[in-house]
C-alpha cells in the first residue's frame, strides 16, 4: 500500500481520525476489509523498545542495544529502518520469515533511525534499510538495501 493510498484512506475517515492511533486503526481495518495486504503493520504503529515481534525480532534502542546485540550468544542481524521508508517496509516480511527460520541460531533486531538517532549516527547510517551483522559483540559485515530471503539466510549462515 503506497503512502498515497494511506493518505486517501485517512481522508475517508476525517470525523473518526482524532489521533494517529485512530487513523491507523481505521486504515488497517479498511485495508483488511478490502482484502489489501499491509506490508507491515509496523508502518503505522510504533513498537516499544524491547518488544518482541514475529519470531525473535525485537525492537532495540540505546538502552538495550548492548544486551540484545553486543552480548548476544548468537549472531545478530540489525536492521536500521524507518516507518516512512518503502524499501524498509518491503524488507520487513522477509526479515520476519528469516527470524522464524533462524530462531535459536541467530537473532534479528530492528532499530528505528528516527527514534534512535544516536545509534544511527554511531553506525554512520546514511541509507536505509541498513543491515549490520554482529557476532560475539563485533560487527562482522554490513550491507544496504532489500535482499531476498535466501541471500540473507546465506549471509547469516556464513558466520554461524
Amino acid at each position: 500500500m503506497s503512502l498515497l493510498e494511506i493518505a486517501k484512506m485517512e481522508e475517508r475517515f476525517p470525523a473518526e481520525s482524532k489521533g494517529r492511533a485512530s487513523r491507523v486503526q481505521n486504515i488497517i481495518g479498511t485495508s483488511l476489509k478490502q482484502g489489501n495486504l499491509l506490508i507491515n503493520i509496523n508502518v503505522a504503529l510504533k513498537h516499544p523498545i524491547g518488544v518482541k515481534m514475529a519470531g525473535n525480532i525485537i525492537h532495540v534502542g540505546k538502552d538495550n542495544f548492548e544486551k540484545e546485540v553486543l552480548k548476544s550468544e548468537v549472531p545478530v542481524l540489525v536492521d536500521f529502518y524507518a516507518i516512512w521508508c518503502g524499501p524498509c517496509m518491503a524488507l520487513a516480511p522477509t526479515l520476519e520469515k528469516l527470524a522464524g527460520e533462524m530462531e535459536g541460531k541467530a537473532k534479528i533486531v530492528k532499530i528505528n533511525v528516527d527514534e534512535e538517532p544516536e545509534l544511527a549516527r554511531e553506525f554512520g547510517i546514511v541509507s536505509i534499510p541498513a543491515l549490520f551483522l554482529f557476532k560475539n559483540g563485533e560487527l562482522v559485515s554490513q550491507d544496504v538495501g532489500v535482499h531476498p530471503l535466501p541471500a540473507l539466510k546465506k549471509w547469516i549462515e556464513q558466520v554461524l
